[in-house]
Parts: structure tokens; sequence; C-alpha cells
């Protein structure tokens, strides 16, 4: 299980960085700035964040 829970939470992160790589080769394209993939690169990266710290939290009661 928490092989799991560290699965995803790097999956989120893969998946910022990848919307992060998207929006910049776009806007080396076409010059326009895609902001839905822009706000699901912070919302990936942020859910990183959330659920690094709470995985933290739970290893750390026992």
């Amino acid at each position: 299980m928490k092989a799991l829970q560290a699965f995803f939470q790097y999956a989120y992160l893969f998946v910022g960085v990848f919307f992060g790589y998207t929006v910049f080769k776009e806007y080396q394209a076409t010059g326009n700035i895609n902001w839905a993939f822009i706000l699901l690169m912070v919302a990936a990266i942020g859910m990183f964040f959330f659920k690094r710290h709470f995985r933290k939290k739970f290893q750390n009661r026992k």
C-alpha cells in the first residue's frame, strides 16, 4: 500500500512536469499561452506536495 501511495505521489509530479512541457512547447510554436494547462500543472504539482505531506505525517505517527 505504501509503495502504491508513493507511486501516485510521483505520478502527480510527472503529470505536472508534462503539462509544463506542453505549455512551453505550445508557447514556442504559436506564441499563445494555454491557461488551462497551466492551471492543471499547478494543481498536479500541488497534489504532489499535498500527498507527500500526508504520507510523511502518517508514517511518523506509527
